[in-house]
């Protein structure tokens, strides 16, 4: 009987994540029509080619501690207070490397080049991306995944509303575009900061041992790099070879591809906190029976 609550969960749970995460893809797939009818392949090409090098800027900054944190938590909520602050001072001390890294890299990227500006906002939604990431993993294993999926509604309904207030003024500026829409996103990192910061300490915590939990993060990172370069590689290519135009033009029907995406990852999400409290002797079945109910929902 309790099996069958836990599964009936499980399948709540996973519909809840798809329909939300479908809803934020719709609206970022309607905010894209309207950015390109306001600004042109051109200016959609810039935020494109924005977009893309602060999402991968921070993919690769994350050193494979979104998994990590999503199972160290999930194996013991007493470490949230401990992991969400050390979460914090990763994000801004990578975010610093990040910026770094594009002033680096700005003389071999055309959009880059001579931008200090552009370099500025991409090194901000870095920051927003770690700070975002890292939290979610932290809140996805105390059981949380509800909070993060509806934070995330909220920040694709600011960028839809960013959007539409510029189209209802004809304000064809990409600056003030990626200032509202970094705007946006710092507004709900901070909230998910401060939220998780208002978590007491509690008294009997279980100690983290940093070198394992480094090991584990190590391993995620090493075999997540395969599926950057494999999502990334091709507008990489086509960013660094190609106008911004032809970037903007590629940016809308990519997002189609990413909507593949969305299943895995909230499988991700729901197996990797059940593998973390199973355990070790029963957790071939207990994952097992998650992954078919789980496929079944979404």
């Amino acid at each position: 009987m309790e099996g069958r609550v836990e599964n009936r969960a499980i399948m709540r749970l996973t519909v809840e994540a798809h329909l939300l995460r479908l809803c934020v893809m719709a609206a970022s797939f309607i905010a894209n029509i309207f950015i390109a009818r306001l600004l042109g392949p051109e200016g959609k090409g810039v935020l494109a080619n924005v977009s893309f090098w602060a999402g991968l800027a921070g993919s690769l900054l994350t050193f494979g501690l979104e998994s990590t944190g999503v199972f160290y938590v999930g194996e013991s909520t007493s470490r949230f207070p401990r992991l969400t602050r050390f979460m914090l001072v990763w994000a801004v001390a990578a975010s610093a490397v990040g910026l770094a890294g594009l002033f680096g890299a700005s003389p071999f990227v055309d959009f880059l080049r001579g931008q200090t500006r552009l370099i500025l906002v991409c090194a901000g939604l870095v920051l927003s991306h770690l700070i975002t990431g890292l939290l979610n993993a932290i809140y996805i294993g105390a059981g949380a995944l509800s909070l993060t999926n509806r934070v995330s509604a909220v920040r694709g309904a600011l960028y839809l509303g960013v959007v539409l207030v510029l189209f209802s003024f004809r304000l064809a500026d990409v600056w003030l575009l990626l200032l509202g829409i970094l705007g946006g996103n710092m507004a709900t990192s901070l909230y998910m900061a401060g939220r998780a910061l208002r978590v007491p300490r509690p008294a009997d915590v279980q100690p983290l041992r940093w070198p394992e939990f480094f090991g584990y993060a190590t391993k995620v990172f090493a075999g997540s790099l395969s599926i950057i370069a494999y999502s990334n590689g091709n507008f990489m290519i086509l960013s660094l070879l190609c106008s911004a135009r032809e970037a903007g033009i590629y940016s809308v029907a990519k997002i189609f591809a990413d909507m593949l995406l969305i299943l895995p990852s909230t499988l991700a999400s729901i197996l990797i906190p059940e593998m973390a409290r199973t355990p070790s002797d029963g957790a071939a079945v207990r994952v097992s029976e998650t992954t078919r109910y789980a496929t079944a929902a979404g």
